[in-house]
């Protein structure tokens, strides 16, 4: 819950965009179900009735005006949301009350982020006319596309398991078929899967189904995507792209030094283009020498795994029914950037917090699994967050274009000293953060980070940069204050921040 402290800093910090004030003077604004809907449908957010808004000239700015009866609002709302206004009540009895500030009383309203099972959250009984979503310029109407895709979300395990009856196996290229077998024997030697014929084993993998009760059989959509030759691919999926770019080493005019797409020269498909890229990725990583153990070298690092986990990833959970669809794979020279089509099925927040999963396309993973590419359902991220926590690189930032409808991450794959942070710096800054009272989650250290390589940033360019919600990002600042690693300049709207110097002894 909110205190009047709590209240009157995010006052002095305006409207922003995981923030709604409303007047609210007498009684439940019409306003509210949009709000309510875009922060669902979004990241969640905070409406507070019983500020006004008042302009001066350009500028705006907003003042405590209070609510006649809040406990009068409360119920209006309470009643109105549970009688069919929207499609579904995702809120607590604890997520609204009331709070009084400066002697008159406010209604305070902690919207959750919808489950992707829940979305979209609509008002009235049209979703193509009633879901919202939200960003800096407030509620906006959401497009047919981007209301189809939460209602494709809205099904666990409709991504990639559809029977496309008309195809079958000959539409699938039979050498990527016998490349992938080789890989899956000498993955699992001795599986009971080797004997079978290609058929019974694209079966049992679930690239090809049988569906009894409808009588019908085929290739699944996973089959295509793994195994299809080019122009059966593009046939099903004519919307993806797979793209790979080199952006190391260029000189001159150069827009890439290596590229990777669809060419004529390979068979179009997900196992070709990730068994293709993963090698360029790591082709300049260093390599310890390592026994696993007595028989078998391991000479694989934490960042191996990482790039390997983040590339399948990006593919696992990707939306390819989404209308510009592009699977884009950049290696720069400090980091590698990932993006997929498909927003996040769960907040970012609880993928950094580890062991949850929700895959879209469960029958590729399972494909990628049994040939050593990608993690069991919920240690993915751990593994992409392993090379920050134990040897030294920058935290990964993942991200959602709300907009594109795309799911984005970079990879750092210098380290710190190597990259924005000098040895010397790097090492003052680790040993501060060893003290029990300066130690620094993820998200934290991120925008340490960040601000770190871009001075004098505003709050807006640091939201920009992490896409870390502005009701946390404050939290985050505030404590890199208080810890002595950044200070703030400026006030009201030119505030900005920098990284404090850390004497070095």
């Amino acid at each position: 819950m909110l205190s009047e402290k709590d209240l009157l800093n995010i006052l002095d910090k305006k409207e922003k965009v995981d923030i709604e004030f409303k007047e609210a003077k007498r009684g439940v604004p019409k306003s509210i179900y949009e709000t309510y809907s875009s922060f669902a449908n979004t990241n969640g957010g905070i409406i507070i009735l019983g500020v006004k808004e008042i302009k001066e000239g350009m500028a705006v700015k907003y003042e405590i005006s209070g609510v006649e009866n809040a406990n009068t609002i409360i119920s209006d709302f309470w009643n109105t949301i549970n009688s069919g206004k929207v499609n579904r009540n995702i809120l607590k009895d604890a997520d609204i009350y009331s709070l009084t500030v400066q002697g008159v009383e406010l209604v305070i309203m902690h919207i959750p982020r919808a489950l992707y099972n829940q979305k979209p959250i609509y008002i009235g009984g049209n979703p193509y006319a009633g879901t919202f979503k939200r960003n800096f310029e407030g509620d906006y109407r959401c497009t047919k596309e981007s209301v189809n895709s939460m209602i494709r979300d809205s099904f666990h395990d409709a991504g990639d398991n559809e029977i496309i009856e008309w195809l079958d196996i000959d539409d699938l290229d039979k050498n990527t078929i016998a490349v992938y077998r080789t890989r899956f024997r000498n993955n699992n030697e001795g599986h009971i899967y080797e004997e079978l014929s290609d058929k019974d084993f694209l079966t049992k993998m679930g690239a090809y189904r049988i569906d009894k009760k409808r009588n019908i059989e085929g290739i699944t959509s996973a089959g295509v995507l793994m195994f299809g030759k080019t122009e059966t691919f593009n046939e099903i999926f004519h919307n993806v792209n797979l793209d790979y770019r080199d952006e190391t080493n260029l000189f001159g005019d150069m827009r890439w030094s290596d590229r990777i797409i669809e060419n004529g020269l390979w068979e179009k498909n997900l196992y070709n283009f990730i068994t293709k890229v993963y090698p360029k990725l790591i082709s300049e990583f260093p390599v310890p020498f390592q026994m696993k153990n007595s028989l078998q070298r391991n000479d694989e690092t934490k960042l191996h795994v990482a790039t390997r986990e983040a590339l399948v990833n990006s593919v696992i959970h990707a939306d390819f029914k989404e209308e510009s669809c592009s699977i884009l794979v950049i290696k720069k020279e400090n980091f590698i950037s990932y993006s997929n089509p498909g927003l996040l099925r769960i907040p970012i927040e609880q993928i950094y917090q580890g062991g949850v999963s929700v895959t879209r396309n469960i029958t590729l993973q399972k494909l990628f699994r049994f040939i050593g590419f990608g993690e069991s359902a919920g240690s993915g991220y751990d593994k992409i967050l392993a090379p920050s926590r134990a040897e030294g690189f920058q935290v990964p930032e993942l991200y959602e274009n709300q907009d594109m409808r795309t799911t984005n991450l970079k990879l750092w794959i210098v380290k710190k000293e190597h990259g924005a942070l000098s040895g010397a710096l790097s090492g003052a800054l680790s040993g501060a953060l060893e003290k029990p009272n300066h130690m620094l989650n993820v998200k934290e250290q991120m925008v340490l980070n960040v601000i770190r390589e871009f001075p004098n940033l505003n709050r807006k360019k640091i939201f920009e940069k992490t896409k870390i919600p502005l009701t946390s990002l404050d939290r985050y600042l505030d404590k890199l204050i208080a810890l002595d690693l950044i200070q703030k300049k400026g006030s009201r709207r030119t505030v900005s921040y920098n990284a404090k110097s850390i004497d070095i002894q």
